[in-house]
């Protein structure tokens, strides 16, 4: 069993040790669409490499529980890469730096672990490196779907416990 905590029923994984999340629900228990309980007020995007691989994802910013004091404090290259746009695997510029802490969670309410999380960034790993290689290095179409996921989760699972994604 995994040491690792477990992201239940929806709730985000946060992707920077310095996250200050929500904590109220509206009144009405009325939640914007794709919000899980208690994020109703995050203004999120989605992910477009995680709905490329079937696992629609949401990221939102939010305010740090911390002093970010520096330029450092702020880089977050988990969610930079998340963020790439497929043709080009470069990030729009306003998740290439400055963003600071964010949450995480799947659009249909499943589980996010921090080893899904992991487990993400090696594929973006690979895939970054197959990007550099020069345009028309990766055809969406052919390198970033399901299948391709689905056999690159299958060949790095003995490497995590806990893979919902």
């Amino acid at each position: 069993m995994s040491t690792r905590r477990r992201y239940r029923q929806g709730l985000p994984n946060v992707l920077h040790g310095r996250a200050e999340l929500p904590r109220r629900i509206s009144a009405d228990g009325a939640l914007a669409e794709g919000n899980p309980p208690g994020f109703a007020a995050l203004s999120s995007v989605g992910c477009p490499i995680a709905a490329r691989l079937g696992f629609p994802l949401r990221i939102a910013k939010v305010r740090s529980r911390t002093v970010l004091r520096d330029r450092p404090d702020y880089d977050n290259q988990w969610v930079t890469w998340m963020m790439i746009e497929l043709g080009s695997g470069f990030a729009p510029m306003e998740w290439q730096g400055n963003i600071g802490p964010v949450v995480a969670w799947r659009d249909d309410g499943g589980d996010v672990s921090a080893d899904d999380m992991c487990l993400l960034n090696d594929y973006l790993d690979g895939l970054l490196d197959q990007y550099s290689e020069g345009p028309g290095s990766v055809v969406p179409d052919h390198d970033i779907t399901p299948a391709v996921w689905a056999d690159f989760k299958r060949r790095a699972a003995e490497r995590y416990d806990d893979i919902n994604i």
